[in-house]
């Protein structure tokens, strides 16, 4: 089964985050707008998305869950 849950303030969530963001395949499409470096540090994925994780207001980050497993990111 297919569903979504709100990314939370944990370094498990950053983590996997940085883990989807090192996938060859997404390099082109994520991060382009930064400064560029692979592997993204676990450091800017938490300055970027932490204040989006505790206090959403106009961006509501979402994990992808399929049978309760992490799968991506939206």
């Amino acid at each position: 089964m297919i569903s979504l849950r709100l990314m939370e303030d944990t370094m498990e969530d950053y983590v996997a985050m940085r883990e989807w963001f090192s996938e060859p395949e997404l390099q082109e499409w994520v991060w382009c707008d930064e400064k560029g470096e692979p592997p993204v540090p676990l450091e800017r994925i938490i300055e970027k998305y932490g204040s989006r994780v505790k206090n959403p207001t106009t961006v509501f980050p979402y994990f992808i869950l399929r049978d309760d497993e992490s799968i991506g990111f939206i």
